[in-house]
Formats: C-alpha cells, sequence, structure tokens
C-alpha cells in the first residue's frame, strides 16, 4: 500500500495562518469595539465587515488544517483532494484505463463513461513521479491498459 500526503509550501501555509489569524483577531477586535461603545455607523462598516473577517478566518484556518492524500493499494486507488468531495476510491477490477492528460492530471476511466481525474497539482515533481510509477506497476501487475501514460506528462503525438 502506498499512501501519498500532499505538503504545501511550508512558507506559503505560515504566511497563509498569520493572514487568518489577523483576519479572526481584527474581527474580534472590531465586534467587541461595537460592543463596547454602542457607536452607531454604517451597518456595513460596522456589523457586516467584522461578522465577515471573523467567518473568513475562521474558515481558513479550518481549510489549513485539512490534509490532503492519495491511496494507492491492490485493492483500489483513493484520493481526496477537493474541499467538496469526500474520500473517493475506485476498485481496481472497475478500472479500464488509465490516462495521464496533462503534467497534473491522472484521470481514470470505466468503460469509457466513467472519469473521476486525480488533481495533482499540489503534489511535488518526485511525488508526481512516485504515483506515477506505483499506477503503472499496479496497473501493468492487473493487466490495465494505460493510455498516453507517461512520467513526463507529455502526450504522444
Amino acid at each position: 500500500m502506498s499512501r501519498f500526503v500532499v505538503y504545501k509550501d511550508p512558507r506559503k501555509k505560515k504566511w497563509q495562518l498569520v493572514f487568518a489569524w489577523a483576519m479572526l483577531l481584527f474581527g474580534l477586535f472590531n465586534l467587541v469595539l461595537l460592543a463596547v461603545t454602542h457607536r452607531e455607523a454604517d451597518f456595513v462598516i460596522s456589523v457586516f465587515l467584522p461578522v465577515y473577517l471573523v467567518w473568513s478566518g475562521m474558515e481558513r484556518l479550518l481549510k489549513l488544517r485539512r490534509e490532503y492524500f492519495i491511496e494507492i493499494t491492490d485493492d483500489h486507488v483513493g484520493w481526496k483532494l477537493s474541499d467538496i468531495n469526500p474520500m473517493m476510491t475506485v476498485a481496481w477490477n472497475d478500472v479500464r484505463w488509465l490516462k495521464r492528460e496533462s503534467k497534473n492530471l491522472i484521470s481514470l476511466f470505466r468503460e469509457s463513461s466513467f472519469r473521476e481525474p486525480i488533481d495533482t497539482t499540489l503534489f511535488s515533481e518526485a511525488e508526481r513521479e512516485k504515483i506515477a510509477t506505483e499506477l503503472s506497476d499496479i496497473a501493468t501487475a492487473r493487466g490495465l491498459r494505460l493510455i498516453n501514460f507517461s512520467t513526463d506528462g507529455m502526450m504522444p503525438a
């Protein structure tokens, strides 16, 4: 079994974390200031903006805690790379074709009507190479066809 965890750039994540906390604290500060001073101002500036900042700050903090991964076993391929979809698995016996469409996209097909792409833009080049090798090895062992599948992401002419 192979499990590849997606790690984002730590410096970028640090600044995203600082920005999220700043939004949250600034929004809370403004809400407390509004409650204490009982000032009367424009609704958008005095109420809506601080609530929006608190909400967005909390949402960003929760998003930064998520872990994205792809799991490859002898029985299935599973991935969770988007905020919307839960963990999604595809049994290998349901997969008929694997296709590397571009440098950052691997698609699994089931009888030409099934398509659930694995977006690998969050992976480093070395991780993409490992995923491609692992998928290729297991697919070959399972006797699956690999269409236009290459580790460099280039489509054949």
